[in-house]
């Protein structure tokens, strides 16, 4: 009888947990997705509403000049690349919610989207070097940075990136819309002897739809004379020979 009483207090106790678990609705995302220029290609799949947890779209990418102007990548919420496949499968949840932007090869002057695609740090006096780079939109105020990139590099050797991280420079072609940005460095130099020097500094010139050449590049190079080094960054605006592995 003791045992029975204990089992029907305990079932009593957890029966409103249960109660609210079963009566919790499920979570609910939302994937939007657009293009870079309506005149270039469109897309296909997106709902552009809340959907529960667990349920998927396939976005698809549709080329209207495939000759000069191909798909390059999805690019997502602005600022990484999601894919370079036409045909993006996304299953519904905190990570993968958001905006998805399928981008065309367009002309230097046309191209919003820019990555990060080299960097380098000269100096005499150090073998490596660990950084981490963030970026602020100048609109945005000088304290609202956000992690950029970061990694390990040997000293003057110019590394070339996966062109994973996306600057996205708002109205290229328009002198009156354009976004603008800064870059904020944490390094830590190391010697051949494993001695490190930690510094922190900001790069002074800004990055802008005017930045960038004839070909799309733009080196963003500053002199840090306290640790004697040199970094140099070069932007290149998304085309279609840094991805190999389009997808049909």
């Amino acid at each position: 009888m003791k045992k029975f009483f204990k089992v029907f207090m305990l079932i009593l106790c957890l029966s409103p947990i249960l109660l609210l678990t079963a009566c919790k609705s499920p979570e609910t995302y939302l994937i939007k997705a657009g293009t870079s220029d309506t005149e270039l290609g469109y897309f296909q799949g997106a709902i552009n509403k809340e959907m529960e947890e667990g349920s998927k779209v396939t976005l698809v990418a549709k080329e209207l000049r495939p000759e000069t102007n191909p798909f390059i990548c999805w690019v997502k919420d602005y600022n990484s690349i999601a894919s370079t496949s036409k045909n993006l499968t996304l299953t519904y949840n905190k990570q993968t919610a958001g905006h998805y932007t399928a981008v065309f090869a367009d002309s230097n002057s046309g191209m919003r989207f820019v990555s990060l695609s080299n960097i380098q740090f000269e100096s005499e006096n150090y073998s490596s070097a660990e950084y981490q780079i963030s970026s602020a939109l100048t609109s945005a105020g000088s304290d609202n940075y956000k992690n950029f990139s970061k990694g390990k590099i040997e000293v003057n050797n110019e590394i070339k990136t996966d062109n994973k991280n996306i600057v996205y420079l708002g109205g290229a072609s328009s002198a009156n819309n354009y976004n603008e940005y800064k870059f904020k460095v944490k390094v830590k130099m190391i010697t051949a002897q494993n001695i490190q020097n930690e510094y922190e500094f900001e790069i002074n010139t800004l990055l802008n739809y005017k930045s960038f050449d004839n070909e799309g590049k733009c080196i963003l190079k500053q002199n840090v004379e306290a640790i004697n080094t040199t970094l140099s960054l070069t932007f290149t605006k998304l085309n279609p020979s840094m991805f190999s592995n389009n997808a049909n």
